[in-house]
This record gives structure tokens, C-alpha cells and sequence, in this order.
């Protein structure tokens, strides 16, 4: 699901630089927290288990949460019961997640005192990706039966190079010549695709790889643009992300190849994950209204708004299970699931980036 924001209004000022939205996943939850842990005033002592009452329905999330300390915790939720994926190290992420069969797993990083070490978790227990020699964020998985498929980047001291592990042995899909990143992937028979973009000349383009070639996208190339989610369903190919158009940056979706916007562009609004379910496209994502970040779900092209907008939030993942719609993200430094609208907390000071639901 490789990756989500408060500083994407940043972005057109500082896209040159822009190194990977899983940075500012980080930047985002810190900001979020220094700006509203002592000024938020939104009731939060609601049943945060209203929502997890179907019989024999697991719903699974992640995300990070803020410590004593100022530890910064990867996350598992089940239920919204907190399951710690991380302890006594100083920084940690989890960004997606995939259950297959009763296994659960969870990509992120986890900071190895120098750099930043791309690590999966198997049912809580981590194992590293890298070597801790340069910084390395897993961003996304998938998972066929028994192979595991995780998406993400490394440094190679020189650029992020965009990879995939497939059970823990790297595919690379760049030339490592310009930065590069996967922030989004599935697995359809014999194929596999990753979302992402690659910099050069000062643009970010955006990438589609199917096997490692890269796939034609309408307009991909026309300035500041990324995918950040791909769908595969009925052998049609489905991404999401944004693209900035005149200036603009508008949230989009493709289908085999042709855009989509999802907005008109007088705000700025991005996708951060699709799904498809019988031929109906979902996509969360954010929109900026009157200078303030609201999540988003868009159903086919039509938009709910999931946040009134009286603090920034964002949507970062969806799934649907049983025509049922599950979101998740943050409102302030909220960690929150919206069940088909229905606002759930999961935890004080944290940030969900994944979901994920299942019968038992």
C-alpha cells in the first residue's frame, strides 16, 4: 500500500526532493501529533469495539503509534485490540498487511541504530529484508499461498532502488541510476505487478511494472505523478495515485492503462490504495478542503467524505468483505476505521496505513 501525508501540500514546492511517501508517513504522524496531541478536543471515549461485533469476521489493521519515550511503534490491530509489533526499538513502522489461510503478515521497517532495516512479520515474529547497511522501507505485500511478495526500496548509496522480495530474495526493478520506489502490489496467477514511480530530470514519473517491464500509462509522463496501488480483477489491470496536471495535483485512477480523474483539481487530493470487487472500483485517499486535509472513499468516481474536515485526516486503505466497505487512516493523531461511513477509534497518537478482513 506502499504510501499517506499531512505535508502533501508540500509536495509541489518540494517535489524534487521528494524522496518517498513513506517518509512522509513518518513526517506526517510526528506533525500530526505536535500540532493536536494537546489541542485536540474530539471525543474519544466512544465503544471502540461497536464495529467488531460480526460473527466469526476478523478484521485486522495497521499502522504506528507514539510511546512514552518517543518511541514510534509498528502496530498490528485485531479487533482494535493493539498487538505491538515492535518493542524497545526507537523507531518502527508497519505499512501493509495480507492474511492468508490464519497467517498474518505485515511489511515496514524497523531502525537498526544507523539505518532503516525492510522488515516482514509472520504472525508478529520479524524477520529483516536488509542488512541495516543502508535504509531499506517495505512498503507493500502479497501473499500466494506460501510465497511471500513484498514491495518497497533500497539505497544503494547512491538512489532508492525499487525491489521486490520474493520470499525474502530481491527482484530489482530499476537500474539504480535514479530514485525509484514500490509502493504497491499484486500477484494475479504467473504475474506480478508493483505500483510506483521513478525520479528523473526532476519528475517524478509513474511506474507500472508487470514482471518487471514497465507498462504504458495515459499521461504518465506529463510532469509530477505516482501510483500507489494496483488491482488486478477479470484480467483488467486497475492503479491509483495522483498526478499533478497544470499545476494540479489530482487524485486518479487507470484501467489498462487509461486515467481516470477523480477530482476537478481545485484542491489538492491524491489516491493512496484501490480495490475491486465485481467491477466496482474503491479508493481512499485525500482531499484538501479550505486548507485542510479530508479522508476520502470514492466509489466508482463518487466521492463520501469520511471526516468533516475540522481536523486534518486521511484515508489509507480500503477493503471490501461482504459488500461491506473498511477504511482506514487518521484523524489527527487518531488512528481510525470507518466501517461503510461508521468512524471506529483503534488508537490515541497513531496512524493506520493498512486493513485487511477475513472469516475466520
Amino acid at each position: 500500500m506502499g504510501k499517506v501525508s499531512s505535508l502533501w501540500h508540500q509536495i509541489a514546492i518540494k517535489i524534487k526532493i521528494m524522496k518517498t511517501l513513506l517518509t512522509y508517513y513518518r513526517q506526517a504522524i510526528l506533525v500530526l501529533i505536535v500540532l493536536f496531541i494537546c489541542s485536540c478536543n474530539k471525543d474519544d471515549s466512544g465503544d471502540k469495539n461497536h464495529l467488531f461485533d460480526a460473527d466469526r469476521i476478523n478484521v485486522y489493521a495497521v499502522g504506528i503509534i507514539l510511546q512514552p519515550g518517543d518511541v514510534i511503534e509498528a502496530i498490528l490491530w485485531k479487533n482494535g485490540e493493539e498487538l505491538p509489533l515492535t518493542s524497545g526499538i526507537p523507531e518502527a513502522e508497519a505499512n501493509a498487511l495480507f492474511v492468508e489461510s490464519k497467517d498474518v503478515y505485515a511489511v515496514g521497517f524497523e531502525y537498526s541504530g544507523a539505518h532503516e532495516m525492510a522488515m516482514v512479520w509472520k504472525n508478529g515474529i520479524g524477520t529483516p529484508l536488509t542488512d541495516g547497511n543502508y535504509d531499506a522501507i517495505a512498503s507493500s505485500v502479497f501473499v500466494v499461498g506460501s510465497t511471500v511478495y513484498v514491495g518497497g526500496f533500497e539505497f544503494n548509496g547512491t538512489y532508492n532502488v525499487a525491489k521486490i522480495w520474493k520470499d525474502g530474495v530481491e527482484i530489482v526493478l530499476s537500474d539504480g541510476t535514479q530514485d525509484a520506489y514500490v509502493n504497491g502490489l499484486f500477484v494475479d496467477g504467473n504475474d506480478v505487478y508493483a505500483a510506483g514511480y521513478e525520479v528523473a530530470v526532476g519528475k517524478s514519473i509513474s511506474r507500472l511494472w508487470k514482471n518487471g517491464i514497465a507498462m504504458p500509462l495515459e499521461n504518465s509522463a506529463t510532469g509530477i505523478a505516482q501510483v500507489n496501488s494496483v488491482y488486478i480483477e477479470n484480467d483488467a489491470v486497475y492503479a491509483g495515485g495522483v498526478e499533478s496536471v497544470g499545476g494540479k495535483f489530482i487524485a486518479k485512477t487507470w484501467k489498462n492503462g487509461v486515467e481516470t480523474f477523480l477530482t476537478n483539481g481545485d484542491e489538492i487530493s491524491k489516491v493512496n490504495q484501490i480495490v475491486v470487487k465485481d467491477g466496482e472500483l474503491y479508493a481512499a485517499g485525500r482531499e484538501y478542503r479550505d486548507g485542510k486535509g479530508i479522508a476520502m472513499v470514492w466509489k466508482n468516481g463518487a466521492a463520501t467524505a469520511l471526516t468533516d474536515g475540522s481536523i486534518s485526516s486521511e484515508a489509507n486503505a480500503v477493503f471490501v468483505f461482504n459488500k461491506d466497505v473498511y477504511v482506514v487512516g487518521s484523524e489527527g493523531p487518531i488512528a481510525k476505521l470507518w466501517k461503510n461511513g461508521e468512524p471506529t477509534i483503534l488508537s490515541n497518537n497513531a496512524f493506520a496505513t493498512g486493513v485487511f478482513v477475513v472469516r475466520e
